[in-house]
């Protein structure tokens, strides 16, 4: 990752989904202990928590907002699950310790492929000052408040209102 080949950036803590984090904060995500990937005590939830502005270069962010993961498992959707996961996790001092993490995972019993966000949804966004898209050079760029997109995605899934939606 090109984060972490600089020197001011660090990896959080969790083995399954971390972070290259860096800025005033850095120290204190980096030290965070959560065992639970998309969990409000997660940096996810201290990102949602802060206002925090997540950045998509090259990419539109309806194909990769995982953010959507925190709402779902939030209101408990039924086409995912809590799956806990061991094995081993080497710390920035290389020492070698075993972990336990969970992920809420998509429930293969379900007919459930994926998890969708409709395009509706950056309308909804821009209506509520949390979404900016630009084209540069060619490149998109879509910055978005991760707590007020979380907040609308998880009144969304509570309320079926099919932003966010299944395949």
């Amino acid at each position: 990752s090109f984060a972490l080949k600089r020197k001011d950036f660090r990896r959080t803590k969790n083995p399954i989904y971390s972070f290259a984090v860096t800025g005033k904060d850095k120290d204190y995500l980096c030290n965070l202990n959560h065992n639970n990937c998309f969990d409000l005590d997660s940096p996810f939830g201290y990102l949602i928590k802060n206002h925090a502005k997540m950045f998509f270069i090259g990419m539109d962010y309806k194909d990769g907002f995982t953010l959507c993961h925190v709402a779902e498992q939030t209101v408990g959707v039924n086409y995912r699950i809590l799956k806990d996961f061991s094995g081993s996790y080497i710390d920035k001092f290389k020492k070698k310790s075993k972990v336990n993490c969970k992920l809420y995972v998509r429930n293969l019993n379900s007919d459930v492929a994926r998890s969708m966000i409709d395009k509706k949804m950056d309308k909804v966004l821009i209506k509520n000052q949390a979404y900016e898209k630009k084209i540069v050079g060619g490149i998109i760029l879509n910055l978005i408040d991760m707590n007020k997109a979380y907040k609308i995605m998880k009144h969304d899934l509570q309320n079926k209102g099919g932003l966010v939606y299944t395949i």
